[in-house]
C-alpha cells in the first residue's frame, strides 16, 4: 500500500516526486539526492499547468536525504529548496533536507527516550600544536563521581555528532540501561578541520601531548590503551586511524564511519588529499606503526567509499586488528552514522571499556 504524503508517493520500488510551480515562472526542476550518480538528477518532467514530475527508482537504501533544484529563465538563476509537500527533514552542516524513508526503516529506539541526563563542561584546551584552543565538550555519565577515573571516548567532530546525530543523548540512554558502563566523552569541534583531519602529524602528537592530558586534569581518565577509545566518521574516522598509528599509546578500540579511505580521484581539489594517499596507501600496503585494536567500520551501500573501507577492513585483519565491517542502508549523513550506534558501537564499549 503506497504511503501517500501530499504530491510525493513512496512504495516498495521508489518514489514519485511532484512539484506545483504557482508562478509559472520555473524553467526546470531537478531532484538532487546523495545516493545515485548525477547527484543533481533526475529532472523533472512538465506535466503542464506548473505541474512537474519524477519517478525515482528506490536504491540499495532504507531512507535517503534529498532537496529540489528550481531553476528560472536567464543565467545561473537557481534556488535549493526542501520538498514544501514533505514534512520529514534531517539536519545537516549546510541546513535541512528533505527525508524519505521507505516501510523497512525504523529509527532507533534510544532517540525518543528521556534518560536522566549526564554532566556537561565546556572546555577550551589550549594547543599549541594546533594553534590555538580547541573548544570542547566533556560529558560524564549520569551519577558518575568528578574524581572516579573512568574510560574516556574521543569524539572527533563531537559537538556536531550531538548537534546533528544526538550523541549525548545516545550515551545518557545506554549507561542508563547498563548497556555500556560508566564513562566520559570528549567532544572535539575542530578549528580547522580540512587541515587537522586529513593525516596531518600536528594532530595525534596534539591528542597524546595535550589534548587528553587536559582532560585528565579536569576528570581522570583510567590509564591504559583500552580505556580510550575513538569515534569519528568521514574526514574524522581518517584522522582516528592516522592518530592511532602515530601516538605512542593509541586507542584500544576504533568506530571509524564512512571514512574517508579514498584516492585523489575522489579528492581532487582537496588541499591535502596527497599526505592523505600516503597514508591510505600505508594501510592498503599493512606497513606502518601503532599496536593492535579492536576496530569497526561502517560505510553506506550507496557512498563511493565502500570498497575502500572494505578493503581497509582486510588490510587491518591480515594486520592482527580484530575488525567488523558494517554496510549500512542509508548513504554519507548524520542520521546514518546515528543509526549505527545501536548495537555496533555499544558493543564496542561494552567490550574495551566493561
Amino acid at each position: 500500500m503506497p504511503l501517500e504524503a501530499a504530491a510525493t508517493v513512496v512504495d516498495e520500488d521508489g518514489v514519485t516526486f511532484r512539484y506545483v510551480d504557482e508562478t509559472g515562472e520555473v524553467s526546470g526542476v531537478s531532484l538532487v539526492q546523495e545516493v545515485a550518480i548525477p547527484r543533481a538528477g533526475p529532472d523533472f518532467v512538465p506535466l503542464g499547468k506548473g505541474a512537474w514530475e519524477v519517478r525515482f527508482a528506490r536504491p540499495e537504501v532504507d531512507r535517503f536525504e534529498y532537496r529540489f533544484e528550481l531553476r528560472w529563465p536567464g543565467p545561473g538563476r537557481r534556488d535549493l529548496i526542501l520538498d514544501p509537500d514533505n514534512t520529514k527533514t534531517a539536519p545537516g552542516a549546510f541546513g535541512l533536507r528533505s527525508v524519505i524513508e521507505f516501510p523497512e526503516y525504523e529509527a532507533p529506539g534510544w532517540f525518543d527516550s528521556e534518560p536522566p541526563r549526564g554532566e556537561v563542561t565546556e572546555l577550551d584546551i589550549p594547543s599549541a600544536r594546533l594553534g590555538g584552543a580547541q573548544p570542547c565538550l566533556l560529558w560524564s555519565s549520569h551519577g558518575s563521581k568528578p574524581n572516579a577515573r573512568l574510560p574516556l571516548l574521543v569524539a572527533l567532530d563531537g559537538v556536531e555528532f550531538e548537534r546533528f546525530s544526538g550523541l549525548l543523548r545516545f550515551l545518557d540512554a545506554m549507561t542508563d540501561m547498563h548497556a555500556i558502563p560508566p564513562m566520559r566523552a570528549l567532544l572535539m569541534h575542530p578549528t580547522r578541520r580540512d587541515d587537522h583531519y586529513s593525516a596531518n602529524p600536528a594532530f595525534p602528537a596534539a591528542l597524546e601531548e595535550e589534548i587528553v592530558p587536559a582532560v585528565n586534569d579536569v576528570a581522570p581518565v583510567r590509564s591504559g590503551e583500552s580505556n580510550l577509545a575513538g569515534l569519528g566518521a568521514s574526514l574524522g574516522g581518517l584522522a582516528l586511524i592516522h592518530a592511532h598509528r602515530r601516538m605512542k599509546v593509541g586507542f584500544g578500540a576504533l568506530f571509524l564511519q564512512s571514512s574517508t579511505f579514498l584516492h585523489h580521484g575522489y579528492l581532487l581539489g582537496f588541499a591535502h588529499y596527497r599526505r592523505v594517499e600516503r597514508f591510505l596507501s600505508e594501510i592498503l600496503d599493512g606497513t606502518g606503526g601503532g599496536d593492535n585494536a579492536s576496530i569497526e567500520l561502517t560505510c553506506g551501500s550507496v557512498e563511493f567509499s565502500l570498497e575502500n573501507n572494505r578493503a581497509v577492513a582486510r588490510s587491518l585483519r591480515r594486520r592482527g586488528d580484530s575488525v567488523g565491517m558494517h554496510t549500512l542502508r542509508d548513504a554519507h549523513n548524520w542520521i546514518a552514522w546515528r543509526d549505527a550506534w545501536d548495537p555496533h558501537l555499544v558493543t564496542l564499549l561494552q567490550e574495551n571499556f566493561g
